[in-house]
């Protein structure tokens, strides 16, 4: 899902990442800096609550595993290749913290790691 409210700051990361680029674009902005911990934000199941389960029923009937749709590393729109691929350092700090158990499958699927594992 996206953001989910004012208390939603994991969503800050991205939000910070697009104003960044805009700036560096040349577009004026008032400055803005995601909370430092932003990273450790539980996410939101999104998929999982919407229509109360109905949609994620639906979707494992038709679909493999869980029903969710998994952006793949290397591809982007209609099998093109994804061009300037980058994963953030948040995305890696919550992969080695032990507590979250974060292991994206974008990134697993195709043996990506943090720097240096």
């Amino acid at each position: 899902g996206g953001g989910y409210g004012a208390k939603d700051s994991l969503a800050d990361i991205s939000l910070q990442w697009i104003l960044e680029k805009a700036e560096k674009a040349g577009l004026k902005l008032d400055p803005f800096k995601a909370p430092d911990d932003a990273w450790q934000t539980e996410p939101k199941d999104s998929f999982k609550e919407f229509l109360n389960g109905a949609y994620a029923w639906f979707r494992k009937i038709k679909e493999q595993g869980d029903g969710r749709f998994c952006r793949r590393y290397s591809e982007g729109l209609n099998g093109h290749p994804a061009v300037n691929i980058s994963v953030d350092n948040s995305v890696w700090k919550r992969w080695k913290d032990a507590k979250f158990n974060y292991r994206p499958r974008t990134l697993t699927d195709v043996d990506q790691y943090p720097p240096g594992q």
